[in-house]
C-alpha cells in the first residue's frame, strides 16, 4: 500500500477540490476554489507549485489530451500550460 502525506503549498488551503493525477508529469494537481489557485505536487521530490489564477474562484482542473490542463474559473474555461505558466481563454459560459 502506498502512503501519502498531505501538504499544502503556500500555506493552508481554503477549499481544495478536483484532485487529478498526471501520469505524464507524475504530478498531482488540484484547485483551491476560494483562492482561485491551481496547485501541484511532485510526490517523488516533494516539489510544490502554486499558480494564482485570475478571477474570484476556480471550479476544477482536468488534463488535456494535448498536454497541460483545462481550468474552470468563474468567468470561463481556460487552457493552462504549466511549463510556461500560461493561461489561454477557451470558452465563456
Amino acid at each position: 500500500m502506498t502512503e501519502f502525506t498531505v501538504v499544502a503549498p503556500g500555506g493552508a488551503q481554503q477549499l481544495s477540490e478536483a484532485p487529478v493525477w498526471c501520469a505524464r508529469s507524475r504530478r498531482l494537481w488540484w484547485v483551491d476554489v476560494v483562492r482561485a489557485r491551481l496547485n501541484s505536487l511532485a510526490p517523488s521530490s516533494g516539489a510544490l507549485e502554486a499558480f494564482d489564477l485570475p478571477g474570484k474562484a476556480a471550479g476544477c482542473c482536468v488534463l488535456r489530451a494535448a498536454g497541460g490542463l483545462a481550468v474552470a474559473l468563474d468567468d470561463a474555461l481556460h487552457a493552462f500550460e504549466p511549463g510556461a505558466g500560461a493561461l489561454d481563454h477557451l470558452v465563456a459560459p
